[in-house]
């Protein structure tokens, strides 16, 4: 009760509260979020905001014509960890959290620059202080645009096994924790001589459509509204925003199970309950239930 009542007081004050985490996915539910088409090596659009006729929710895109210039990949507008908007400041990723992204290329066909097999791959960097490392995916963790008529979600584990050094010296954990940059990035496939920036690039006439970009929570937690795997005050600000009111996205309307369509106490309570339990931190806590 003593939590319930400190938390209720919190209600009351914190309306703007916000707090980075270590896990994130960014949902395009309103914006492109800051997010680019990177063109070439120094020109970049901002990329296309569409609220229907895809994902639900809202995504990105970026149409390539015959007559474009190479698209290079997607990335946030901001310096992740360096200012922008709260949402997406990622100041570090954990090893093995999971990197997920949904993916669709619509109303044509790609090829990289030299006219070899496609590949999307994600990929990581870091500042210079850690020597401008960074870290493309492999070939079995990227995947062919041109298979994704529908939209198909990719994934991969955080995990150094999985990723090869294209710039840099720094460890995969050093820029893990100190990220610059992050996003997709088009190019052939590594046995095709990929090898970094003078083979990036894909050209043709199609949509590349992205979405759902982020780290996901491998646990369950009650009152984790964002999915980062912690309840604090960045779960607090999404159920303030919606208090008395029918939930939004993502829905603060946690209580009871499916919901009651109102957020209130009950919902409120529910939070309280698990309030700043860290499932990445403590993964063993009868909280955080695995999901897998």
């Amino acid at each position: 009760m003593k939590k319930l009542i400190t938390i209720c007081a919190i209600l009351l004050i914190v309306i703007a509260a916000s707090a980075n985490a270590n896990s994130y996915v960014e949902t395009f539910s309103s914006d492109n979020a800051g997010w680019l088409s990177v063109k070439n090596n120094s020109a970049v659009t901002d990329a296309n905001y569409n609220s229907d006729g895809g994902n639900p929710g809202g995504y990105i895109s970026c149409v390539l014509t015959a007559n474009a210039p190479l698209v290079f990949g997607f990335e946030p507008t901001q310096v992740w960890g360096g200012g922008g908007n709260p949402e997406t400041i990622w100041v570090s990723l954990m090893t093995s959290d999971i990197l997920t992204v949904d993916f669709k290329t619509d109303g044509g066909t790609l090829a990289a620059q030299d006219g070899n097999t496609p590949m999307v791959r994600f990929y990581i960097g870091a500042g210079a202080d850690y020597s401008n490392t960074y870290f493309v995916a492999k070939d079995a963790y990227s995947w062919n645009p041109n298979d994704d008529t529908v939209w198909h979600t990719h994934q991969i584990a955080l995990l150094a096994e999985n990723f090869e050094c294209m710039q840099g010296s720094a460890a995969f954990e050093d820029v893990l924790a100190h990220l610059v940059d992050i996003g997709l990035q088009f190019g052939p496939s590594v046995g095709q001589h990929y090898t970094g920036v003078g083979t990036l690039g894909f050209v043709g006439n199609a949509t590349l459509e992205m979405d759902n970009f982020g780290t996901i929570c491998q646990f369950a937690l009650a009152g984790d509204l964002n999915g980062d795997c912690k309840v604090d005050f960045a779960d607090l600000k999404v159920l303030c925003e919606q208090w008395l009111q029918s939930p939004g996205l993502p829905s603060a309307d946690i209580w009871p199970a499916g919901g009651d369509n109102t957020v209130n106490f009950h919902d409120l309570a529910v939070m309280a309950n698990n309030w700043l339990i860290d499932c990445q931190a403590n993964p063993s806590d009868p909280a955080c239930v695995p999901k897998n």
